[in-house]
């Protein structure tokens, strides 16, 4: 445990450089982009006054400046005011979060769910028609656009059929948020079912043929229990490596998927204040989502323990 520990303090100290390094890059892109902020390009105001609020937004400083009292108010709590919505990141964040957290969590469910079982009747079922067909689904899932295989589900469920709802997200009950749900995590999950499907096939065939493997059906062990208990838990680690693979591509992912469904997330949000070049919210999305993503790959890295107990942290 205390060798677990010392990781765990490593890998946050890392953290903390590795977010610096992404605040600095995230910061000189957007000092780099033309343009600035939307309300300096209001046409009801002189050039007097957007040189005013440029210098009342700190805007007429050096880059460096500019980011130095940036990082200055993060280590004190303060994200910062948007510039457009005039309240504090930190709330207008706190407030998007919990349904970026929502969907990409329900969309990992779905991929996991579907993507395992599928990858191991694949790889039992080798060059079978059930093979075939599921490796033809990997395939379109992996090569469909999600902005139109969103388009596609909206007009059939919504349209066409009016079972689910087009967009948006009502949370008054529980049935109503998973109503709004379904559509945008079954979207944003899809492709990622297709990668773990690939990779779990791969790695149940590089177990099935291990001499453990043998020996346990020559024991009369029955066939389910062979592949849950000996040749998933041996086969789970690549799976369980590439689903930490997939965290940051969930949340870069869910920007598109949430302007489909005006699903009130941080990837609308985002995308909204690039619009706007609206500086301290783009900085302090990407913040967030960076300590989400590192947080979810160092649990990852800590299964690896309880999964495969070959694997110590010294």
């Amino acid at each position: 445990m205390a060798s677990v520990g010392k990781y765990v303090v490593g890998r946050l100290l890392q953290a903390v450089v590795l977010l610096a390094v992404v605040s600095v890059i995230t910061f000189a892109l957007i000092m780099a982009a033309p343009g600035g902020p939307a309300i300096l390009y209001d046409p009801s105001i002189t050039a007097d006054e957007a040189e005013r609020i440029r210098a009342l937004l700190g805007l007429d400083q050096p880059a460096h400046i500019q980011y130095l009292r940036w990082l200055g108010n993060v280590i004190r709590g303060d994200l910062g005011t948007s510039y457009t919505l005039g309240l504090p990141v930190a709330e207008v964040i706190a407030h998007r979060l919990p349904a970026t957290l929502l969907l990409s969590g329900a969309s990992i469910l779905f991929a996991v769910a579907l993507g395992i079982p599928l990858g191991m009747l694949s790889a039992v079922r080798r060059n079978s028609w059930i093979d075939n067909a599921v490796t033809a689904i990997s395939f379109m899932g992996m090569s469909i656009p999600v902005f139109w295989y969103g388009l596609m589900l909206m007009i059939l469920f919504s349209v066409r059929w009016r079972l689910l709802p087009a967009g948006g997200l009502e949370t008054d009950t529980v049935a109503s948020t998973l109503k709004h749900l379904v559509l945008p995590a079954v979207v944003l999950g899809t492709v990622h079912m297709a990668e773990i499907t690939r990779y779990t096939r791969a790695s149940m065939l590089s177990v099935l043929h291990q001499d453990y493997i043998r020996t346990a059906r020559s024991k009369g062990v029955k066939e389910t229990w062979v592949l849950a208990k000996h040749a998933l838990k041996n086969a789970i680690l690549p799976v369980v490596t590439v689903i930490g693979l997939l965290l940051p591509k969930v949340a870069t992912g869910s920007a598109i998927t949430e302007q489909v469904f005006a699903w009130p997330g941080m990837g609308q949000l985002a995308v909204r204040a690039a619009y706007q070049r609206d500086y301290p919210v783009i900085m302090g999305v990407t913040l967030v989502v960076s300590v989400v993503v590192i947080l979810c790959n160092l649990v990852v890295d800590l299964l690896y323990v309880y999964l495969d107990p070959r694997v110590r942290y010294e």
